[in-house]
């Protein structure tokens, strides 16, 4: 049992006559309905409650609310790191595989393999029918991309799902100079 005065929306406890862990929380109704609506202005509030019958009688509070306040702060924005990102074709390609899908396509096949350069954003898509096809799907894209464009793949990023997760591929690879 505690024995205390209110002052400022603080309780002053004078005399604790029991041990015990105490906390407590004073809020206005105001405050209630401005947490209940998600931290909705005081004004707004006022005007749904004139425009209801049965709302409960609150008074505006002139409380702050902490989580309001933060949420209007301003955040510096993050630098772009260009270190990152690709100078030239092929030199960072993205990769993933997605599925199995429930529905196959017309063709049978249930995953599509993706690559995406970094420097120019072109999307290559692959359709396979086995999830074990992905290390050939690359051999011929690899093929293909360094014979259109004359120059080599030089790192290949993914989400290491597993698809290229194989002895056959990092020696592949290693023996093409391909960072992983």
């Amino acid at each position: 049992m505690v024995k205390g005065s209110m002052k400022d929306n603080l309780y002053i406890v004078d005399q604790v006559l029991s041990k015990m862990c105490l906390s407590t929380n004073v809020c206005s109704k105001g405050n209630i309905w401005h947490y209940i609506l998600g931290h909705l202005n005081h004004k707004s509030i006022q005007f749904m409650k004139d425009l209801m019958e049965g709302f409960p009688p609150i008074s505006p509070s002139v409380d702050l609310c902490k989580k309001c306040i933060l949420g209007k702060m301003h955040r510096q924005k993050f630098e772009k790191d260009k270190a990152t990102r690709a100078s030239q074709p092929l030199q960072l390609m993205h990769s993933d595989l997605m599925g199995s899908f429930q529905n196959k396509s017309f063709g049978g096949a249930s995953y599509i393999l993706t690559f995406i350069d970094d420097f120019s954003r072109i999307n290559f898509l692959y359709l396979l029918e086995h999830k074990d096809q992905t290390f050939e799907s690359f051999k011929v894209f690899k093929e293909f991309v360094e014979n259109q464009t004359n120059l080599k793949i030089k790192m290949l990023r993914s989400n290491n799902g597993g698809e290229y997760n194989s002895n056959e591929f990092n020696d592949f690879c290693a023996k093409y100079g391909i960072k992983r």
